[in-house]
C-alpha cells in the first residue's frame, strides 16, 4: 500500500512499534514509552484501536494529548517519520492535564492547552535530538523534572481499569465494586474522570 492510498491501515501495521518501560521516576504515573517509526512506504492514513488509554505523543514536532479512545481514531501520518509517546496510567492523566478525561474522550489535544509554553519548550527540546532513542530521552528527561509535583494516581483506579478490561474472563462487577468499597455510580464517575 502506498502513502497515496485512502484506506486507514492500523498504525501497528505501517512501521515498526516498540515499547519500553519508564525510567523508575516515572512507574507510578506512565505504564510506559513507545515508538512507532513508519516506513518510508507505509500509508500514511493511519488506524488506531481504541484502548482508553491516554498518551502524550510527539508527532511532525509537536506534542499532543490522545484522549481515551472508545471508536477507532484516524491519523495521518508521514511516512518514514517516528512518532513517540508514553501512555499514562489509569487515573494519572487527570492529574497531569488538571481536568476529567471525560472531557476529552476520542480527541487530540494541544499538549500546550494545559503546559503552555513549557510544552513548546519540550517539543523543541525532543525534535532537536538527532535520533529516536535521544527524542525519547529527551521527553522522559522532561516529565522526570515534572514527576515531582504531580501525585500519583490512586492505586484503586489501576485496579478497576484492569478488572474492567479483562471483566468477562475477570472478577466481575460485584467483585470490584465490593473491593473497592464504591456503589456503581461512583465508579462509572471515577472512571470518567480518571
Amino acid at each position: 500500500m502506498t502513502s497515496d492510498d485512502k484506506t486507514p491501515v492500523l498504525s501497528g501495521a505501517i512501521g515498526e512499534y516498540c515499547e519500553f518501560d519508564p525510567p523508575a521516576a516515572l512507574e507510578g504515573h506512565f505504564q510506559c514509552a513507545w515508538c512507532n517509526t513508519l516506513r518510508p512506504e507505509a500509508a500514511s492514513l493511519s488506524a488506531v484501536v481504541p484502548d482508553g488509554c491516554v498518551d502524550i505523543i510527539w508527532i511532525d514536532g509537536d506534542l499532543v494529548v490522545a484522549g481515551p479512545d472508545v471508536a477507532v481514531a484516524l491519523s495521518t501520518l508521514t511516512p518514514g517519520s517516528t512518532v513517540i509517546g508514553t501512555r499514562f496510567r489509569p487515573g494519572a492523566a487527570s492529574r497531569w492535564l488538571g481536568l476529567p478525561m471525560s472531557e476529552i474522550v476520542g480527541g487530540r489535544v494541544a499538549l500546550s492547552h494545559f503546559w503552555g509554553a513549557l510544552a513548546r519548550e519540550i517539543a523543541q527540546k525532543i525534535g532537536a535530538a538527532s535520533s529516536t532513542v535521544e527524542r525519547m530521552r529527551a521527553m522522559q528527561a522532561a516529565l522526570c523534572r515534572l514527576a515531582p509535583d504531580v501525585e500519583p494516581p490512586p492505586a484503586d483506579m489501576g485496579f478497576a481499569f484492569n478488572a474492567l478490561k479483562t471483566e468477562s474472563a475477570g472478577p466481575g462487577m460485584a467483585v470490584i465494586l465490593d473491593r473497592l468499597d464504591v456503589s456503581q455510580r461512583t465508579l462509572r464517575r471515577r472512571c470518567q474522570e480518571a
